[in-house]
Parts: C-alpha cells; structure tokens; sequence
C-alpha cells in the first residue's frame, strides 16, 4: 500500500472545498500504520476534522463513531468531521459525482458501461444508482475488483452490475447498447 495524503484536485465541488480547508488548516500525510494514531490525535487535539485519500477510505471505518447512510451504503468514507471526541464519517464524493454529471447534461439512463473499479467506482456507482440506473457494465483489467464491487452493492435490487470482459470482445456490443 502506498501512503494517504490530502490531494488538491478539482473534479468535484466537494474536493475543492476540502482542499480550501486543507491548505488553510495545513496538511498531513498519513502513512499506512499510522492511522490509529493519527485518529487518536485527532480527537486529544480537538482537531475539527479531516479529509480522508486511498488508501485510507475504508479503513478509517474502523476508527469511527457513526458514519452517514452514504458511507455505511458503499463502504467508503472522504470527510471526517469530529464533534466534541465523537468521529463521524460522510462521503461527499457520491454528490460530486452526481453534480459533475448534470453539469456535464447528463440525467439518467437505463444501462451504462463504466470503465474502472477502483477507489472512485463505489462513489460513482452510488450516483448513478441515485439516478436511477438500472444496469451497469463494470470493465477493470483486474477481475476481482469488479467481483468486489459487485459484492458491495448485491443488496439492491433495482440495480444489476455485470462484469463485462476485455477478453471476449463484448465492450463494443455494450457501448453501442448504452444510453
């Protein structure tokens, strides 16, 4: 694993709000084993908060008091907020996602193709559920990590991810059925 820090980005509103706060308040890198910690100075300090980078989104779970439905939903958590020693865990990205689509004119559709499992996919495929999608195509060239994702969201039924293979030529035949 490689190690966590605050990263200044702009593709969504909520990061660049986090990154404002970040650059006033100063940031950390924190390191993998650091975490616990990192926490534990976090409420002794009475540090307001914090945001949270890969790869430390679902670890950080652990270490928290309460986290919002969001968070809970797909396992991930970007923003911290402590409140008097009481650490609560808030996922801004599904919004961010959500906002950069309908910026982009983007409203819902029945079927997407989406190419990539990694850190952002629970956050994106938490958005487009909100949308209303009703079937994603998941590629990643590793496997397991469409395996896992679809693992994270089993539970919805108004939702059907599939794991579209690279091997077999299928992407085409996806692409051209999507909305």
């Amino acid at each position: 694993m490689g190690s966590g820090s605050t990263r200044v980005t702009r593709h969504t509103q909520s990061l660049c709000q986090q990154a404002r706060t970040a650059s006033k308040a100063g940031s950390t890198t924190v390191r993998t084993g650091q975490l616990e910690f990192f926490i534990r100075d976090t409420i002794q300090s009475g540090r307001p908060g914090f945001n949270v980078t890969i790869p430390h989104k679902e670890t950080v779970l652990q270490y928290l008091d309460e986290t919002d439905h969001l968070a809970s939903g797909i396992g991930a958590v970007n923003t911290v907020v402590n409140r008097n020693g009481k650490l609560i865990g808030y996922n801004t990205d599904v919004f961010g996602c959500r906002q950069a689509l309908e910026h982009g004119g983007w409203k819902t559709g029945q079927k997407v193709v989406m190419l990539g499992a990694g850190g952002a996919a629970r956050a994106v495929i938490q958005a487009l559920h909100l949308m209303h999608v009703q079937q994603i195509v998941l590629y990643d060239l590793m496997k397991d990590r469409c395996t896992r994702l679809k693992n994270v969201f089993r539970q919805w039924d108004d939702l059907t991810i599939i794991s579209g293979s690279f091997d077999n030529g299928d992407l085409k035949a996806h692409l051209s059925d999507t909305d």
